[in-house]
């Protein structure tokens, strides 16, 4: 694995990862980085940031499964930018920083449950969960 490809999992990460939490106005910021691929392209990116915004919004209880499709979306569009035009690995790094920094600045909520009892369900008793959510837009 080289530096590259942990770059551009980074920013894919946490790029999603904004996408799903609302905390950052992406479009903007990553149609720039695209636009060096032409204004169409630029148009097409901003457009996809706010299909990924809506698909995870929209995902539901398949949140998981579409936060996979997203990262492998924005993988390949990463992958191809960075082909055509590898001067933008500052920029990509400069980007999933501030993408990281919002995100870590975001109000969080967090809900503990702790299941008792001998009807514990799938779980088992005694067990607890913690989910984390993130407040929508």
């Amino acid at each position: 694995m080289t530096l590259m490809d942990d770059s551009v999992r980074e920013f894919v990460t946490v790029l999603v990862q904004a996408a799903a939490t609302g905390t950052v106005g992406l479009t903007r910021k990553v149609w720039a980085l695209f636009r060096r691929q032409g204004v169409e392209r630029a148009e097409f990116i901003a457009s996809e940031v706010e299909r990924t915004e809506s698909s995870l919004r929209a995902a539901g209880d398949d949140g998981g499964r579409e936060l996979v499709r997203q990262e492998a979306t924005w993988e390949v569009l990463l992958r191809g930018l960075l082909a055509e035009h590898p001067e933008a690995a500052a920029e990509v790094a400069a980007l999933a920083a501030e993408l990281r920094e919002a995100s870590a600045e975001a109000p969080h909520t967090v809900y503990h449950q702790q299941v008792n009892g001998g009807s514990a369900g799938a779980q088992g008793p005694g067990a607890s969960a913690t989910v984390y959510q993130f407040p929508q837009p």
